[in-house]
């Protein structure tokens, strides 16, 4: 039979989304037991980095006066509990400081976070077509996903295609680039409102403001080794030339500081950057997943297929230019920034693959 010229391609076979859900949150859910693992190894890692220090002090004294009486074994068993237990929760409570203060600008609200990061409230009456038909398309998806429209932002700044949703203390949002409504056709936009409401209802969104969270507390442990480096340098500075015996003891005492600093940023950032390694893999799994909930949404594999080529032919290929792009990266429909190592999402011949799969 004879094809018709400028004919539509045809559509690509529906795979088994339901399945593809299911494996994508099996697979996430064990990448999140690693991400708690990275948090639980930097207390391990500074716990035994305190002890270790503590039995070395304790076997040289004693070997000094009492030679071969003492082995470095038995100098760690005979560690204080109190040593031991210490470290572990000044370690956990710095994770909870940063935790803590993290949660509270996440839960400030959708219009405390959004405009913090650039964004604009979309009225409910806009007079824009562009955004007349945002609104109209983030009603459809919410109504077909069964929850109640989100709170609609646009980043003006932004000429990519992007999108991505969170959740506040009030109210869940999803956040547009100017870019996406600008230079998307219908379809194509449906297809990107149903990955992010799909986010939504995946709990992708909750999920990933909770990472950033534990994340913004391991970094403290780094950042609390940085400042140990720098005492040095302080001590430097407030000795204005006049260095008398008490001035020398405190710039020894800071060196010494500084030194234990070194450790304590390298465990601290280590531990920073598995558990990043880990957010990343978990992501690339719950990126699957959404797209697979876009379909079920929009009931056309096409127009999520046809999104993905858009993005992928596109010379931005959907990177942002705000600060931002970096920490709300896994949240984005595509990633935000350009990176050869840390991939948070998977490639978009991958993503499109899987939607032509039988």
């Amino acid at each position: 039979m004879a094809t018709t010229v400028g004919a539509a391609p045809p559509a690509p076979p529906a795979p088994d989304f339901f399945a593809a859900q299911d494996a994508a949150r099996a697979r996430a859910r064990r990448l999140l037991a690693l991400f708690a693992l990275c948090v639980v190894a930097v207390v391990v890692a500074m716990d035994a980095y305190v002890v270790l220090i503590v039995a070395e002090m304790d076997y040289n004294h004693t070997v000094q006066s009492a030679p071969h009486s003492l082995t470095f074994g038995e100098a760690i068993a005979r560690v204080p509990r109190a040593v031991v237990l210490a470290p572990i929760a000044i370690t956990l409570a710095l994770i909870l400081v940063g935790n803590l203060e993290r949660t509270r600008e996440l839960a400030r609200g959708s219009d405390k976070l959004a405009q913090s990061i650039g964004a604009r409230a979309v009225a409910l009456e806009t007079k824009d077509p562009y955004e007349r038909q945002l609104r109209n398309v983030v009603d459809e998806m919410a109504l077909a996903s069964g929850g109640l429209p989100p709170a609609l932002y646009v980043l003006d700044g932004e000429a990519a295609i992007n999108a991505f949703a969170g959740t506040s203390a009030r109210e869940a949002f999803v956040v547009v680039t100017r870019g996406a409504i600008e230079r998307l056709q219908r379809d194509e936009l449906q297809a990107l409102v149903a990955y992010v409401v799909g986010q939504l209802r995946n709990g992708d969104a909750t999920l990933n403001l909770r990472l950033i969270v534990w994340l913004a507390g391991i970094t403290v442990i780094g950042d609390v080794g940085r400042e140990m480096i720098k005492m040095p340098w302080h001590a430097i500075r407030k000795a204005e030339g006049n260095i008398g015996d008490l001035r020398k003891g405190l710039m020894f005492i800071s060196l010494q500081i500084a030194i234990l600093g070194v450790l304590v940023a390298i465990i601290g950032y280590v531990g920073l950057l598995l558990a990043r390694i880990v957010r990343a893999l978990a992501s690339r799994q719950r990126v699957y997943l959404a797209d697979a909930t876009a379909v079920q949404y929009t009931r056309d594999p096409v127009a999520v297929r046809d999104l993905l080529r858009r993005v992928e032919s596109d010379a931005a290929g959907g990177r942002l230019v705000g600060p931002y792009k970096e920490e709300f990266g896994p949240m984005l429909f595509v990633p935000g920034v350009k990176r050869l190592c840390l991939r948070t999402h998977p490639k978009l011949r991958q993503r499109i693959a899987r939607l032509e799969k039988p």
